[in-house]
C-alpha cells in the first residue's frame, strides 16, 4: 500500500522495486509466486466469501475499493511501475533440492 501510495499520489517516485526471497524464512518473507498469486486472488471475485448470515452485512464500497486498487497494483505490474528484483518465474531454492539424488 505505501508503494502504491508513493507511486499514485506522489511526484518524486515513478516505479517501485520489490525484493522477494528466494527461501522463506519467515511467515512474513513473500516468494515470487506469492506476488502473483495475491494480485490474481484479491480480484478474483469468489475469493471474499459471502456474509455467513443474513443479519451480516457488507460495506458495498469495501469490494469495490479493493477492486480499484488491486487492478491498480496489476497495471502497475504490467507497464512496469511495481517490479520484482528477479523474474516472477524463478522457481524456488527448495524445488532444487528435490532434484538431487
Amino acid at each position: 500500500m505505501f508503494a502504491d501510495f508513493l507511486v499514485t499520489h506522489t511526484p518524486f517516485v515513478s516505479s517501485v522495486v520489490f525484493h522477494p526471497k528466494l527461501t522463506p524464512w519467515l511467515v512474513s518473507d513473500v516468494t515470487p509466486p506469492d506476488f502473483s498469486v495475491t494480485i490474481s486472488s484479491l480480484l478474483d471475485p469468489s475469493f471474499f466469501p459471502p456474509p455467513a448470515t443474513a443479519d451480516e452485512t457488507v460495506d458495498p464500497s469495501l469490494p469495490s475499493g479493493l477492486l480499484r486498487m488491486v487492478s491498480r497494483w496489476q497495471k502497475y505490474v504490467d507497464d512496469g511501475m511495481f517490479k520484482l528484483s528477479i523474474p516472477l518465474n524463478t522457481s524456488l531454492r527448495a524445488s532444487r533440492l528435490d532434484n538431487t539424488d
